[in-house]
Formats: structure tokens, C-alpha cells, sequence
């Protein structure tokens, strides 16, 4: 009788709104657990209580008691309980199986309220979670369950859809926004992520009627400002540079301490340059820094434009603001960084006398990009065929490397340039030096061991040569092994071993025909053991078949001077 008593004292406490109080009287009826009906009773009434006072752990051990003992009903609305104290406390994987089981159990003429919230907030928590399928799945069931706040789900429908790719959909849903509920506190959010759309979309005239919309209304949101950014981003991309230069100065005029306001000083430096004005700039960034007496970032607005210009591939355009970030501010302390960016740009451009002429200051400020300065330039050097000069730089390299990567560049650099210039010895030291160290960059083992045999068949150490390469084509299927296969055959041509040759090539064929330079070159060599044997017809055959069906210019024009030798 206690039992039942301190259960109905803690309803009635419940429903008085006293809930501290109601745990303590649940708790006293669960201290006489003579009914396990009552019993589980008192623990859901429990955790709702808990779950009021946001008390989410306690809540959710409640609901687990009468999850592991309860009738259907009651474990039924334990678990609707439970799922939101999992929701309430960001646990969201714990949440999902939760408000799935209870969505999936729902019959009709249970609660059809909760059921319907449920399957919205399972598809939130999918949609948190990155489970873009699943949330649209339960989007769909809510709209058919007739959710109350449709407008909600319409509106996440189109985000989810955004978020997976699927543009059209996202459309389908923002617009079904704009024109079944112009009043829906969701509105505005759809009409901005409409025009968001059509930007990423390249649509930039409809997202400028959308933008207009926006700026048009009556704005709680906010995005008035946002909109000026991206209609104004939309004219210039349309090289509507007017139109666009007017926005960027309502957002200067009116907006200038916005958070868009760093963007629209960028955007409008960008458009007066362009326009060849961009003396009147100053005027703009004058009043920019009234505004914002406390903005620190103004120096930093030129150095971090030209930044994004190279981050997006813009070198023309980034090289011109890192010169204009350096001269305006030469003491600033990333004119170090704008240097190296400034030399990275013209290398992209392939402008390698400025960048040459760049990188080398870099080496003077001797700051965290020298190494990176030496790499370019002596990848310049290899470009422009000078392997004295990118041997100096490969050796500046290896003097100063602290990290893996830089000693391996410096290494197969010197290893490959040393061999260029025909210097043997120092060629096979630092070929011997990455073999040493272990294959810590991919393929570096293997292309060291093609070196080695390089070197010995320069030295005519045939049988050297070949152990060599012999391994290097048996224990590997890259482009160093295609090329030992191929090496290995020549010697072997060398050798006057025709017949070995020629099956060496065979294989060449057979096992690295993805690697068609080896492969043409192979065919060409082919012909040459074909006709040292003195297979003359089948010689022709191989020169005409290279000549008819090869796409490389070079080796076709091997072929048909070899022919026309032949006839």
C-alpha cells in the first residue's frame, strides 16, 4: 500500500509541477517494490521528472529501468523518453536506435503528436549525423504523417538535398518554400539559400533577382547585408562591374562594422584596379578605418585577398597583390610570406626569371620557406636543362634538410643531375645513400636500384648492370622496373644475345604495356635485334606496324628513317 501510495503522491507532485519533491516520493515507492507494475510506473514517471529539470543522466538511467522490464506500452513511452534525454545531452548515435524503435512500433491510435515528432527528430538526427538519406526517408514519413510545421521539414529537405549533391531537389524544395508559404518564418532562410544555390550553380542572374528579393524585404534575419556581398559577387562575375562596385559601397556606407565589410573593401579594391582607379581607394579605406578604429586586420585585408587569389589558382592576379602587399608594407611581418607566395605565383606562371629572381630573396630572409626556395630553383634548374646549377641547389638542399622529404628531393636530385653531367662515382654515392636509408618515400628503393644499374652499364659492368635490373623487373611492376626491362634488353643487344633480347622485349610487352613509352621505344629495338639476325622482312613489318599505329611523334620518326635505311 505504501508502495502505491508514494507513487500517486509523486504524480500528483508531477503534475504540481514539483518535481524535486515528485522524485523523492517515486523514489520511497520504488524502496517497496511489491509491484513491478507500480514499480515501473514510478521509474518512468521518474525520468520524465528528471527530464524536466533537464537532469539528462538521471533521466536516461530511469527510462533503462523500465526498458528492461516494462510492458510494450510502457517500455513504448520509456522509450520516447529516453530517446530525447540521448537527443538533450548531444548524444546522437544513442538517440537515433531510440526514436527509430518507437517511430518503427507506432501504431495508430497511440499518440500521434509524439509520432510525428519523433520521426522529425529522428530525421534531424540523421541529418546531424551526416545520413543524408535516411533523413529525407523520415522527412517524407513526417510530411505524410501531416506534421504540423510542414513548412520546417520543406525547408531541412532542401538543405539535406543541398548538402548530398543534389541541387535540383534542394531547388525544388526552397522554391515549394517561396511560393506555398511566403509568410513561414523559414522564408527568408529559403530565399537566401535559393540564391545560394544559383550561385554555386553559375546562375549568377537569377541568384541577382533573388539577392534583390532579399534586399527588398523587411529583413529580421539579418541577410540584407549578405545579399548585398553575393548580388555584388554575382554582377562581377557577369563583369557587371558597376552594379557591382555600388553594392560594395552601400555595404561600406551602411554596413561598414558588418562582418561582409572586410569583403566589400576587398571586393571594391579588386573592381577600382580592374577600372584602373585605384587611387580612389584610399578614400574608401580611410572611411573603412573610421568606422573600425579598433580593426586590426586592415593590413592584413591586402595580404589575405592576394592569399585566396593564389589559393584559387589566380596567379596573375595574386603575384600583382603581393607585389602591392610588399611595397605597401614592407615592414609588415608576413612580407616574408608574401614573399615566397609572390615567387610561388610566378612559378605557376612559369615566370621563371621572376621567379628566380624572387626565390633567391627568399634565401636571403633564410625564414621557414628557404628549403622550399631551394627545391623550386633547383627544379627550375632541371627545367631549363642547367644540372650544374640544380646540383649547387640540391647540395644547399642537403646541407640544411631537417625533414625526410627534403632529404630525399636533395638526394634523387643530386642522384639524377650527377648522371646527367656524367659523374659516375657521385651518382652511384647517392643512389647508395637513399638504398641506405630505407624506403621512407614511395619508390624511391626502386628508383635508386635503376641508377645503380645505370651507372654500372655506363661503366660497361654488364653483369653488374643486370643483377640489378633482374631485380628490379622480378620484384616490381612501376615505371622503374618497365624501364630496367627495357635497359635489360639492350645490354642484352649489346651483348649480341639477339634471341635473349628479343624475349626480354616479349616480356616488356606482356607485363608493362601500361607504360607505352618503354613499350614504343621496345618495338624500335625489336626491329634492331631483327635485323642484327638478319630477319629483315620481319624487321620492315615491325617498323611499318610502329609506323602505323604508334602515337608517339619521336618514335615515329625513328621508325621512318630506319625503314628508309633499310630500303
Amino acid at each position: 500500500a505504501y508502495q502505491k501510495l508514494a507513487f500517486y503522491r509523486g504524480v500528483e507532485l508531477y503534475n504540481q509541477s514539483k518535481f524535486n519533491e515528485a522524485i523523492t516520493s517515486f523514489e520511497r515507492s520504488n524502496a517497496n517494490p511489491f509491484s513491478k507494475e507500480i514499480l515501473l510506473e514510478s521509474w518512468y514517471w521518474m525520468g520524465e521528472s528528471y527530464s524536466v529539470l533537464k537532469e539528462y543522466n538521471s533521466a536516461i538511467d530511469a527510462y533503462a529501468q523500465v526498458l528492461k522490464g516494462g510492458t510494450d506500452i510502457q517500455s513504448y513511452k520509456a522509450r520516447y523518453g529516453i530517446a530525447y534525454a540521448y537527443y538533450n545531452i548531444q548524444a546522437y548515435d544513442k538517440a537515433i536506435p531510440h526514436f527509430k524503435i518507437y517511430t518503427d512500433q507506432w501504431v495508430e491510435g497511440e499518440n500521434l503528436n509524439f509520432y510525428k515528432d519523433a520521426l522529425v527528430r529522428l530525421a534531424d538526427l540523421y541529418y546531424v549525423t551526416k545520413k543524408y538519406s535516411q533523413a529525407i526517408t523520415y522527412y517524407d514519413k513526417a510530411l505524410s504523417a501531416r506534421y504540423a510545421e510542414a513548412d520546417y521539414i520543406i525547408f531541412q529537405k532542401g538543405i539535406v538535398y543541398n548538402l548530398s549533391n543534389q541541387s535540383n531537389k534542394a531547388t525544388e524544395n526552397f522554391q515549394l518554400i517561396i511560393t506555398k508559404y511566403p509568410k513561414s518564418i523559414y522564408y527568408d532562410h529559403a530565399l537566401f539559400q535559393q540564391a545560394q544555390l544559383y550561385m554555386e550553380g553559375s546562375e549568377y542572374e537569377k541568384a541577382i533577382k533573388a539577392y534583390s528579393t532579399i534586399i527588398t524585404r523587411n529583413d529580421p534575419n539579418g541577410y540584407i547585408p549578405y545579399a548585398l556581398q553575393k548580388r555584388a559577387l554575382a554582377n562581377f562575375n557577369l563583369k557587371k562591374y558597376t552594379e557591382a562596385k555600388e553594392d560594395y559601397k552601400t555595404i561600406l556606407n551602411r554596413y561598414a562594422q558588418h562582418p561582409v565589410g572586410e569583403s566589400a573593401l576587398i571586393g571594391l579594391q579588386d573592381i577600382l584596379a580592374l577600372e584602373g582607379s585605384s587611387d580612389q581607394f584610399d578614400t574608401y579605406l580611410s572611411e573603412y578605418k573610421s568606422a573600425n578604429p579598433d580593426q586590426k586586420g586592415l593590413k592584413e585585408i591586402e595580404y589575405n585577398n592576394a592569399l585566396a587569389q593564389y589559393s584559387n589558382q589566380r596567379y596573375e592576379q595574386s603575384s600583382k597583390n603581393f607585389e602591392q602587399f610588399i611595397t605597401r608594407y614592407p615592414d609588415h611581418a608576413q612580407v616574408g610570406d608574401a614573399t615566397y607566395y609572390l615567387a610561388e605565383s610566378y612559378y605557376k606562371l612559369k615566370k621563371y626569371s621572376e621567379a628566380d629572381a624572387t626565390y633567391q630573396k627568399v634565401l636571403i630572409n633564410k625564414d621557414k620557406y628557404y628549403n622550399k626556395a631551394l627545391s623550386r630553383l633547383a627544379d627550375m634548374a632541371n627545367t631549363q636543362n642547367n644540372s650544374l646549377k640544380a646540383v649547387e641547389y640540391y647540395n644547399l638542399l642537403n646541407q640544411f634538410a631537417t625533414v625526410t622529404k627534403d632529404r630525399y628531393i636533395a638526394w634523387n636530385g643530386l642522384m639524377e643531375n650527377y648522371f646527367k653531367l656524367k659523374q659516375l662515382d657521385s651518382t652511384e654515392r647517392y643512389a647508395d645513400q637513399i638504398l641506405s636509408s630505407g624506403n621512407q618515400v614511395l619508390d624511391a628503393q626502386n628508383k635508386a636500384l635503376l641508377y645503380k644499374a645505370k651507372v654500372y652499364q655506363q661503366r660497361t659492368k654488364y653483369v653488374e648492370a643486370t643483377d640489378y635490373l633482374v631485380q628490379l623487373v622480378n620484384s616490381n611492376k612501376d615505371i622503374y622496373a618497365a624501364e630496367a626491362n627495357y635497359m635489360l634488353a639492350d645490354i642484352q643487344y649489346t651483348k649480341k644475345e639477339y634471341q635473349q633480347s628479343l624475349e626480354t622485349l616479349y616480356s616488356l610487352n606482356e607485363n608493362f604495356a601500361t607504360y607505352t613509352d618503354w613499350v614504343n621505344k621496345g618495338f624500335l629495338l625489336i626491329a634492331e635485334n631483327l635485323i642484327a639476325t638478319n630477319e629483315m622482312f620481319q624487321a620492315k613489318a615491325t617498323l611499318q606496324s610502329i609506323i602505323d599505329h604508334c602515337k608517339d611523334p619521336a618514335i615515329v620518326e625513328k621508325a621512318k628513317a630506319r625503314l628508309e635505311q633499310l630500303k
